[in-house]
């Protein structure tokens, strides 16, 4: 039976694929972008909102597209004005404000639109679904809502940049972050033993008695403030908690945690939040470029290289426009990262985890049949005989044919690895390595313009600004001097 239904939906798939790009021609040109979003003006957030969502915008801006921001609760577009752009983007929940006013103001409208699902409520019908031309998703957990839709992608980021660990002095063993509504639970975080601090939207209609909870409770309260000064609370605090089920959001406030190097306690089952435990920490960076990659798919057909591009998951943060030839594997637990513009052979191994050698027994499957466990040694805190930690790759890397490489490993940008080679150590940016273990053969370019490279990073350059340099990407780098390369950038 399960067979059946996997045929038919399968079937279904294909079908509303069809019907849905029939329906849905490339559109030429993409420039003027409408952003819709519901804040409510009495909330902080209307002044100080800034979020891994925010800066993957401001990267995007300029370049890329010219982005136009209207609060809906501060002016209500017509038809007529949201047909002046070329594409209308929603950040909303599903039957939530944004998402309402969209439907009812572009119905008949061949407008495109894409919609940045925030929160978790259900999708609705598929047909319902297709007034988006693209659908955004925050978390891998969610994706099976809208698997049904032809073009969907992970959307979802925080800005790395900001949060990062200061290894300030701890005042408050927890602390729990979000606004101050019901749903939030924060009579479960009151009974936790410890220093406590709480911080969030204030502006709700329930906040004001569950603040006064918490005070009575002796949890410092704080305001919805700035990521700067969440990020400090959050490096003056061991472990941030998440009180609220599935539909209590809490999705940026793990990975904010965890960039900030601050311990994540889930004081309820919650399989959404669960993934982001171990996920790839995803920054504003790649959720532009995973913003990129929703509106080209509306404005330009597939590119068929004969390679396959790299999709991110559960545990992988795949770049722009990555590739590899085939068969590419990742054993373990531990997650990986890969840049923009990757070129990767056949057969490539990522290996983040190994048998723990310091129980008694190396097999996982005789701890399942004797005591139905896991192995000790894939519980964490993994130890360094288990994982070195993640893997990360860096931007425009050529990994050849056959090539493993190991857990806690990173490769610097430009760098090329040979056939064959078994990685076990750091690579240098720009380097060409080969063997087993691969070993540095030499630099790709000089000290000088690798120095240069780095402080180009043109693989975050806008299409625009790249086929203006095609001078830059003609020529033959090790050929002409420092100056000579600089005159010809654009």
């Amino acid at each position: 039976m399960s067979r059946i239904k996997s045929i038919l939906k399968k079937w279904i798939a294909n079908l509303v694929n069809e019907i849905f790009w029939r329906k849905n021609r490339p559109v030429t040109k993409i420039n003027k972008v409408v952003i819709l979003y519901f804040v409510a003006l009495e909330s902080k957030k209307n002044q100080l909102w800034s979020d891994g969502f925010t800066s993957a915008i401001d990267f995007l801006k300029g370049d890329f597209y010219d982005f136009n921001w209207i609060n809906l609760a501060q002016e209500k577009p017509t038809k007529k004005e949201l047909e002046s752009f070329d594409l209308v983007l929603v950040k909303s929940n599903w039957n939530w404000i944004p998402d309402m006013y969209c439907r009812k103001t572009l119905r008949g409208s061949r407008t495109p639109r894409g919609l940045l699902i925030s929160g978790v409520n259900p999708a609705p019908t598929i047909r319902k679904q297709c007034f988006y031309q693209i659908l955004w998703y925050e978390t891998f957990w969610y994706k099976n809502q809208i698997s049904m839709h032809p073009n969907t992608f992970h959307g979802f980021g925080i800005d790395t940049e900001t949060f990062t660990n200061q290894s300030q002095t701890k005042d408050y063993d927890f602390v729990t972050v979000g606004g101050f509504v019901p749903h939030k639970r924060h009579d479960l975080f009151m009974q936790l033993r410890g220093k406590k601090a709480a911080i969030g939207d204030m502006s709700f209609e329930n906040s004001k008695e569950i603040i006064n909870t918490l005070k009575k409770n002796k949890v410092d309260v704080f305001d919805f403030s700035s990521q700067a000064d969440l990020n400090r609370l959050l490096n003056k605090s061991h472990t941030l908690c998440i009180s609220a089920g599935i539909r209590g959001g809490g999705e940026r406030a793990v990975l904010e945690a965890r960039s900030s190097g601050t311990n994540v306690k889930l004081l309820q089952k919650n399989s959404k939040l669960t993934e982001l435990l171990t996920s790839p920490i995803w920054s504003s960076n790649y959720y532009a470029f995973q913003l990129l990659k929703g509106i080209e798919s509306i404005s330009h057909s597939k590119i068929n290289n004969g390679s396959n591009l790299i999709e991110s998951n559960r545990i992988l943060s795949a770049g722009y426009l990555s590739y590899h030839r085939g068969d590419m594997k990742i054993l373990g637990d531990q997650y990986i990262e890969i840049g923009n513009y990757c070129s990767f052979g056949n057969n490539v191994k990522f290996i983040t985890s190994n048998h723990d050698y310091n129980f008694p027994s190396l097999q996982g499957t005789f701890y399942k049949i004797n005591f139905n466990q896991k192995h000790p040694g894939e519980l964490p805190p993994y130890s360094s005989a288990r994982t070195k930690g993640p893997i990360m790759v860096g931007h425009d890397v050529w990994i050849g044919d056959n090539v493993t490489i190991l857990s806690g490993v990173s490769i610097g940008h430009g760098s090329i690895i040979g056939t064959g080679s078994i990685v076990t150590k750091n690579i240098a940016n720009y380097s060409i390595v080969g063997g087993n273990p691969a070993m540095h053969i030499k630099g790709r370019y000089s000290e000088e313009i690798i120095t240069l490279m780095l402080e180009l990073k043109w693989w975050n350059w806008s299409p625009k600004k790249i086929k203006a340099n095609q001078n830059f990407f003609n020529a033959n780098l090790n050929q002409l001097s420092i100056d000579e390369i600089k005159e010809i950038l654009v």
